[in-house]
């Protein structure tokens, strides 16, 4: 039996426990030298000989882009689906466009993701019955750092989740990318609620980031979301980050955290799976 193929790989020395800081400032040295972060092996690519290859173009520090594959428009070369969904609607139609790319090969399958979305929009109207249940008038100002060493707020299909959820935010506008914020934004806006879930990392990596970043001592300690013990930690790898079906337990998530106990016991733990949150900060 063949081993696995490894066909890409990056030039961030151990990203996984490299401090954030750090990881911020190899990826700007690499934006601002004009070198990807990623590597292609094109001889692993061609062994594996796929039939469709999934890509993307909407963040070069996330992942192989599209323009390094090595294929054209010629016949036998693979199908080729460069995905970009930027809001959660666009994310679950880029659900039937993989099935569509893969029905010539695997009849049915278009109908098998029509099911899954009609699934996960049951799941997202649920979720949002919920809210409306136990929130009444309230919608606290929530602030989501999706890297805090330096800060940058929650973008892309975060709004939509977080609005979902119950939530007040505007540190982003829907389908918009993420972008830099100052600790002094951060203190005008001062949010209600934290929730810090770094790009890529998962639970810990998110607690470790509740203080703000280097030299925030001062200006963190100042939020009111601190002063009250409101700072909550997700796992952005599982439920944030990656445009597929569990951002909709990220919004029960975000849910959960926001409205408590009698939301998550109304959802239960397949929307709101207690494994994805942990609150940093007692009150």
């Amino acid at each position: 039996m063949r081993g696995p193929l490894v066909v890409t790989s990056t030039s961030l020395p151990s990203p996984h426990s490299l401090p954030q800081a750090e990881i911020h400032d190899a990826i700007w040295r690499s934006v601002l030298a004009g070198d990807s972060l990623y590597g292609l092996s094109s001889s692993a690519l061609a062994e594996a000989a796929p039939n469709v290859v999934l890509t993307q173009s909407l963040c070069e520090v996330c992942a192989v882009p599209a323009g390094m594959l090595p294929f054209g428009a010629t016949a036998g070369d693979p199908t080729v689906v460069s995905l970009e969904p930027t809001t959660l609607e666009e994310v679950l139609l880029s659900i039937e466009e993989v099935a569509a790319a893969c029905e010539p090969l695997a009849p049915g399958a278009g109908a098998r993701a029509a099911a899954l979305v009609a699934g996960l929009r049951d799941d997202l109207g649920c979720i949002g019955a919920a809210v409306a249940a136990v929130q009444g008038a309230r919608r606290p100002r929530v602030a989501f750092l999706e890297w805090h060493d330096p800060i940058f707020t929650g973008g892309h299909w975060i709004p939509d989740m977080l609005r979902l959820a119950g939530a007040e935010y505007f540190m982003c506008e829907p389908g918009g990318r993420s972008v830099p914020w100052t600790p002094g934004q951060i203190e005008e806006y001062d949010p209600d609620v934290i929730v810090v879930g770094p790009c890529g990392f998962g639970l810990q990596r998110g607690a470790d980031g509740k203080g703000g970043g280097e030299g925030a001592e001062g200006w963190w300690q100042g939020l009111r979301a601190v002063q009250s013990g409101e700072v909550f930690a997700m796992d952005a790898n599982s439920y944030c980050a990656r445009p597929g079906p569990r951002l909709v337990q990220g919004a029960g998530i975000m849910a959960g955290i926001l409205h408590g106990e009698p939301l998550r016991e109304r959802l239960g733990e397949r929307l709101c799976p207690a494994d994805g949150w942990a609150k940093v900060l007692p009150p």
